[in-house]
């Protein structure tokens, strides 16, 4: 009983790159690439026209990127899994890529053997993502804990404390803060205390560095 081909399309738009990959691939028992696109509105109609297993798309394109393309995948509800493809070691192209939902990251530096690795996990369903970028992994996932730990202690804060906060966020002192909001130093003074001890800060610039560093979030 013959066993189903897997099929692929590749989306690059360097030549000897996109060669290699397609010559990697029919080395391999089972899959097949049914389409080869260089700009995003090539591949755009050969994944509409093939509905392949699996795209595998450069992040980096020279009519847009692939995380367009993979836009157009999700919106018209393709089962066509995606793995991105980059030269970049970069951890913000790793997020965007995850966060979209891409199952698949590799690096165009990266084995023959790693790819095709990369190809047969996607494919079965599992999220591949290649060892050397394993460590902008890690620091992304320590990146988003530490957010949800900053926001999670800011949550604690009272409106009075994080209004107070956002004036220290822009460098106000507290004379400067309680004559903008017609109180006291001294309250001012018990609301940094608060703030601090909330946010287990420490020494006499914590509070300021603190606040400057997360302006965005207060």
């Amino acid at each position: 009983m013959k066993i189903r081909e897997n099929t692929v399309v590749i989306v690059d738009d360097h030549p000897l790159f996109l060669e290699g990959i397609r010559s990697i691939i029919q080395r391999e028992e089972n899959l097949s690439v049914v389409g080869e696109a260089s700009t995003g509105s090539e591949a755009v109609e050969i994944i509409e026209k093939h509905k392949p297993d699996l795209a595998i798309l450069d992040v980096e394109l020279k009519d847009g990127d692939g995380f367009e393309i993979f836009e157009f995948i999700k919106n018209f509800k393709n089962e066509t899994r995606v793995i991105f493809l980059t030269m970049h070691n970069d951890p913000e192209i790793l997020r965007k890529a995850l966060e979209q939902g891409a199952m698949g990251f590799i690096l165009k530096e990266n084995t023959a053997g790693e790819i095709i690795d990369c190809i047969r996990s996607v494919l079965d369903g599992h999220t591949y993502i290649c060892p050397k970028l394993s460590g902008n992994l890690f620091k992304l996932m320590k990146s988003s804990l530490l957010q949800n730990n900053i926001n999670g202690a800011l949550n604690k804060l009272t409106v009075s404390e994080r209004r107070i906060l956002k004036f220290i966020s822009s460098n106000k002192t507290s004379r400067e803060i309680s004559n903008e909001l017609n109180i006291s130093t001294k309250t001012v003074e018990n609301h940094r205390n608060n703030i601090c001890e909330k946010l287990n800060l420490h020494g006499s610039h914590s509070l300021i560095k603190f606040a400057i560093e997360n302006k965005e979030r207060i």
